[in-house]
């Protein structure tokens, strides 16, 4: 069975692959909270996960015109680790990022 570090290995070229549509997030690693910046051309929703595949946070519907969202990560009780954020524009995966979440 692989380890979670050579699972991200092995995935890393498919996080690339899902960079057509760009987007930022800041601080990487974080510890309270993330912000997430998206030029979307339609709606769209965030979805959070470990790197097991657990979905730890999906974000309601937000709009096209909001490139700013903020997710509180002491509101998710994430514990430290390596999680994806993944942003659908209805159910297409347009994005994928790995953050690496820092407790104290």
């Amino acid at each position: 069975m692989a380890t979670i570090a050579q699972q991200v290995q092995a995935n890393h070229s498919f996080w690339e692959a899902q960079q057509e549509y760009d987007f930022t997030i800041y601080p990487n690693p974080a510890v309270n909270m993330v912000n997430i910046k998206y030029q979307a051309t339609a709606n769209y929703h965030i979805v959070i996960s470990n790197i097991l595949g657990t979905v730890v946070h999906k974000s309601p519907t937000i709009s096209q015109f909001t490139e700013n969202h903020i997710i509180r990560l002491l509101d998710l009780n994430v514990q430290s680790g390596i999680y994806l954020i993944k942003i659908y524009e209805g159910s297409t995966l347009k994005a994928t990022k790995k953050l690496i979440v820092k407790r104290a």
